[in-house]
């Protein structure tokens, strides 16, 4: 069932993920906002439904873009769920680079960074003090032709949701849920596509993540 509802923001730091310490992701080109996601991916996906989601954010200036620390939002406008079902996000979220792997975070000790809630289950709703999605990052190039960058989600945690009550007895608090963080799939082959990372500041240049 398709549902439309208001635009879901997140604005958190963007930090690296534990490196080395003479070494730190960073993000190229300097000050440049880029986006991927939504059409083919990433999508949250429970046992509720999934929703394809949309990440953004702005490089900082140099040289404060090698320190990889600056704002990340994650949306959706237009969601597709299974059932009558909301996705609320909110708290400090964080991107983390190490090598080609990148996640989208939201550490702990944070209360309810993500909450699902399903009219069919009054009084119930699904939460996350913590939420981790690992993809990987394939870096684009301009030569001899533009290849942007691309993101691919992949990853699963379990459990990491957690039915509570919501204003009422929830019959199934205490239980666990699964979360997923994927790819859109192509035909047959059950192989998960990467979303290009577009560069909205200037097209023709992609958006690279190097350690």
């Amino acid at each position: 069932m398709k549902r439309k509802f208001a635009l879901l923001t997140i604005v958190g730091a963007l930090l690296a993920l534990a490196v080395p310490a003479v070494s730190s992701a960073s993000m190229f080109p300097a000050h440049a906002k880029f986006e991927f996601g939504e059409a083919n991916g990433p999508k949250v996906a429970t046992s509720l439904g999934s929703c394809w989601l949309k990440v953004s954010g702005t490089i900082p200036k140099a040289p404060e873009n090698e320190k990889a620390e600056f704002s990340l939002g994650i949306s959706s406008s237009d969601p597709t769920w299974t059932t009558e079902t909301t996705l609320t996000l909110s708290g400090t979220w964080k991107l983390g680079a190490v090598g080609n792997l990148v996640s989208v975070i939201a550490p702990s000790p944070q209360s309810e960074v993500l909450v699902m809630r399903s009219t069919s289950l009054p009084s119930c709703k699904l939460v996350a003090n913590s939420v981790g999605f690992l993809g990987i990052w394939s870096n684009g190039t301009t030569t001899p032709s533009l290849l942007k960058s691309a993101y691919h989600a992949h990853y699963t945690q379990s459990p990491t949701l957690t039915w509570a009550n919501d204003g009422g007895t929830c019959a199934v608090a205490g239980k666990a849920e699964t979360l997923k963080w994927e790819s859109a799939i192509t035909g047959g082959n059950e192989r998960g596509l990467a979303v290009p990372v577009n560069n909205l500041t200037t097209p023709t240049a992609p958006i690279i993540v190097g350690n």
